[in-house]
């Protein structure tokens, strides 16, 4: 298991625009709160698209 001080740097520099390895995607995946996961994900969502509107949308799709 991930020290949680060694998931929140790769969480910060996955935010600022940095690049992570697939075992620290992993580590995140199995070992990172998800509120932490969504929030670099916003992070990222808000550097990548600056300057617009900030919308996010999502799409649902279920099969009844």
């Amino acid at each position: 298991m991930t020290e949680k001080a060694d998931l929140q740097s790769v969480l910060d520099r996955a935010a600022a625009g940095g690049r992570i390895t697939p075992e620290e995607a992993l580590d995140l995946y199995r070992d990172a709160p998800l509120h932490a996961l969504g929030a670099a994900a916003d992070a990222v969502r808000r550097r990548k698209y600056a300057g617009t509107e900030h919308i996010a949308t999502y799409i649902i799709e279920r099969n009844i």
